[in-house]
């Protein structure tokens, strides 16, 4: 839900630079809410997915990162727009493809041990 409010106060400010800062930041403290709430809850099950959807956001912070500053400034490795995306969703396939095969071999497990 908070997703969609920002959508809609971006579309809504006409998404340029000057109004929407001031738009998220209205929304800033229900997106914490929300953090808080995501950490609180994956913690109190001992929920391997936030972890993996955390790392799934690592891979993309660093792939587009590494893409934004060597076309800007030349520094880092040389990987098109195109080739980052595919990689991003390659490792994102292959964190949550892995962790569905962690989370099957230890129900396999826990069944065969009982």
């Amino acid at each position: 839900m908070v997703g969609f409010w920002i959508v809609l106060s971006s579309a809504r400010a006409g998404g340029d630079q000057w109004d929407n800062p001031r738009y998220r930041l209205l929304l800033l403290p229900w997106m914490s809410l929300l953090a808080v709430w995501a950490i609180g809850f994956a913690r109190q099950r001992h929920d391997p997915w936030l972890g993996r959807w955390l790392l799934v956001e690592a891979v993309f912070l660093l792939l587009f990162t590494n893409w934004y500053i060597e076309r800007y400034t030349g520094f880092g490795i040389p990987i098109g727009l195109p080739v980052t995306a595919l990689l991003v969703l390659i490792f994102t396939l292959l964190i949550l493809a892995g962790g569905w095969w962690l989370d099957f071999r230890h129900k396999k497990r826990k069944t065969n041990n009982t």
